[in-house]
C-alpha cells in the first residue's frame, strides 16, 4: 500500500507540472498583447548612426568582403574593405559598394558622406595592403540623381555606383579590368 501511495503522489505531481508547463506559452502571448515587451532591435527604416550602433549596423550587412577599418566622425563614415590577393572580383566589389551606399545614405539620417576604400591584402600575409578602388558618396549626389533618374526598377550595382558617386581606380585595378 505504501508503494501505491508513493506512486500516486508522483503521478499527481507529474500531472501538475505538465499542466503548469502547458500554460507558459499562453502567459507569454498574454504579456505580448499587454505590451510588456520591448523590441531588442529597432525596425524603423532610417536611423541615426552613432558610435553605439555602428558595429551592429555594419555586422548585419551582407558584404562579400571583410571589413578592415571603420571610422565615424562629423557625419562622415569611412570604411576599408579587405579583398584577398588576386580574388578582387569586380561584381563583389560593386555589390559591396552599392550595399554600403544604400545603408549609409538611404538607411540613416545623419551620414552625409561615405568614403570606401577597397584594399587588396598582400599574398602570403607579408607586405603592405594595396589600394584598388576608392568611392566617395555624398547624400547630395543621391538627391541630384534621384530627381533626374526617377524609379527604374531593378538596378545593376556597377551602373548605379558608377553613375551616382565618384570612383577612383588605381593602375593595378585598371590593368586587371582590361585583361
Amino acid at each position: 500500500m505504501r508503494g501505491m501511495t508513493s506512486l500516486l503522489v508522483v503521478a499527481i505531481v507529474s500531472i501538475g507540472i505538465a499542466f503548469g508547463l502547458s500554460w507558459l506559452p499562453q502567459l507569454e502571448s498574454a504579456s505580448r498583447q499587454q505590451g510588456k515587451e520591448e523590441a531588442v532591435f529597432q525596425t524603423e527604416a532610417t536611423r541615426t548612426l552613432t558610435d553605439r550602433n555602428l558595429v551592429d549596423l555594419l555586422v548585419r550587412q551582407p558584404l562579400f568582403m571583410d571589413i578592415g577599418h571603420v571610422e565615424w566622425s562629423d557625419s562622415i563614415l569611412s570604411i576599408d574593405l579587405k579583398a584577398k590577393h588576386g580574388q578582387a572580383d569586380p561584381d563583389f566589389i560593386y555589390r559591396d559598394l552599392y550595399t554600403l551606399s544604400k545603408l549609409s545614405l538611404n538607411g540613416t539620417r545623419n551620414v552625409n558622406q561615405l568614403l570606401v576604400r577597397i584594399m587588396e591584402q598582400p599574398s602570403g600575409g607579408g607586405g603592405s595592403q594595396q589600394l584598388l578602388v576608392a568611392m566617395e558618396a555624398r547624400r547630395e549626389d543621391l538627391k541630384k540623381a534621384g530627381a533626374a533618374s526617377g524609379a527604374n526598377g531593378t538596378t545593376n550595382a556597377e551602373q548605379y555606383v558608377s553613375s551616382h558617386f565618384r570612383l577612383t581606380f588605381t593602375p593595378t585595378w585598371l590593368d586587371r579590368r582590361t585583361k
